[in-house]
């Protein structure tokens, strides 16, 4: 896939859009993880409801970012001024088992995913 004017490819794409089982995360900035995933395949029955997911692989793959993750720093996460939460609270990663959709890319020859999750914050007023 090309785009601008490059006769070089900047970002492959090897398929759509996919599923993937967060299986970890490692902090890597204020508000930003590294994510291992696992992609899945979706089973469902006769009803919607029954939706279930199959690993479509036994490893994880090691460089997953969310890209709703990029524009955080150590005062602005989520767009909201990290000074102004009360008491404990804090960003949050993709919770471990979480199904998120994600686009698998290789941009410079690094390959990963990028997710798209709107993390949560969590804590308790004090």
């Amino acid at each position: 896939m090309m785009y601008g004017n490059t006769s070089e490819p900047r970002f492959d794409v090897e398929q759509p859009t996919q599923f993937w089982r967060v299986q970890s995360s490692t902090p890597t900035n204020a508000g930003q993880w590294k994510y291992t995933v696992i992609a899945v395949e979706p089973r469902v029955g006769d009803d919607p409801e029954d939706l279930t997911w199959d690993d479509v692989t036994q490893t994880g793959f090691l460089n997953a970012i969310n890209l709703l993750e990029q524009g955080n720093t150590s005062t602005v996460q989520m767009g909201i001024t990290i000074s102004t939460l009360p008491g404990t609270y804090e960003l949050k990663p993709i919770p471990d088992d979480a199904i998120v959709s994600g686009t698998y890319l290789s941009a410079q020859n690094v390959d990963f995913i990028v997710l798209s999750w709107p993390n949560q914050f969590d804590g308790a007023c004090t």
